[in-house]
């Protein structure tokens, strides 16, 4: 896709936001440069939010109190995209990708990077990185990430039809290229892991939610309802899962047959610019309010505030 096309898909994704703002007393502002952070995670041991910057890409940390300071500025992470904690290595997950909008921008890896970093989640040293583009032609956007319960990384790739693989050992394969993954515009999006021992992603251009095997069977989940500019996923403990649109609406699904299928439990229309991602932290949603429409609009007048709201249905 090019940076043209991209730009005025995402500007487009405003059209229609409305609705009323939720738990609106309970947003954490926060502020920095033309931050646009796009990616979201929660730091149980220093109670932090992490949130990424699709426009500098660097790492910053959030507290309870809104005070933000920058923990990672790597020359790797071109756009930071979604992240992803590994408790049991104590490790920072990072997507990199390069929309078009960074400040370290490229045309030779415009929309064609994408990567996975790996940080020391309390040092911020830089472990490891994994270039992805290199497995296969094509445009690349390195999205979402999720861990399983053995340890291997699950990234997605909004411009390929496929969702990569890291085994234990730090080899980058393809895990699963699927022609219902294909479509005009931006396409595979949030991934989560269910302990059930399986994936769930999202697609969206098209509103579809996907569940794939650990042997890369896929099967598209049976909803009544379609979530077009789907984004960000969360999996409860409950086993329930939201469901964050870039148009502004959170929904929450529960299923009982192993996600064959799934039924819409609640929704909130947030009243939000752009939300994209979120997380759970102690018993309750956040979700980042990226505005990335005033990124992507190349009229618009760039701004250096952004909120972190909790959601409750």
């Amino acid at each position: 896709m090019t940076n043209h096309l991209f730009r005025a898909f995402l500007f487009s994704l405003l059209v229609g936001i409305s609705g009323v703002a939720a738990s609106a007393e309970a947003d954490i502002k926060f502020s920095d440069n033309e931050l646009y952070p796009e990616g979201i995670t929660f730091d149980v041991n220093a109670d932090q939010f992490l949130v990424s910057s699709m426009r500098h890409g660097k790492i910053g940390r959030v507290g309870r109190d809104g005070v933000y300071h920058t923990f990672i500025n790597d020359p790797i992470l071109v756009s930071s995209v979604g992240m992803h904690i590994d408790p049991t290595r104590n490790w920072l997950l990072v997507a990199v990708s390069d929309p078009g909008v960074a400040v370290n921008s490229k045309k030779e890896t415009q929309a064609k990077l994408a990567g996975v970093a790996v940080y020391d989640l309390k040092s911020g040293k830089r472990l490891a990185y994994h270039d992805l583009g290199r497995l296969s032609e094509g445009g690349h956007f390195a999205n979402d990430i999720t861990v399983d319960s053995g340890g291997n990384i699950y990234v997605t790739d909004s411009f390929s039809p496929i969702v990569y693989k890291i085994d234990k050992q730090g080899k980058p394969s393809i895990f699963v290229q699927n022609e219902l993954f294909k479509g005009e515009g931006f396409n595979l999006n949030g991934i989560v892991y269910s302990p059930n021992g399986y994936l769930i992603i999202g697609k969206s251009n098209s509103g579809e939610l996907f569940k794939i095997s650990m042997k890369g069977d896929v099967s598209k989940i049976n909803i009544q309802k379609s979530f077009n500019t789907n984004d960000g996923l969360v999996l409860a403990q409950d086993g329930s899962l939201a469901v964050i649109q870039n148009s502004g609406e959170v929904s929450r699904l529960v299923s009982s047959d192993n996600w064959i299928s799934a039924m819409v439990a609640g929704s909130v229309k947030t009243g939000l610019e752009f939300p994209t991602t979120g997380v759970i932290a102690g018993d309750s949603l956040y979700v980042m309010n990226a505005k990335l429409g005033e990124l992507f609009d190349p009229k618009a007048k760039k701004g250096d505030n952004f909120s972190i709201r909790q959601i409750k249905f």
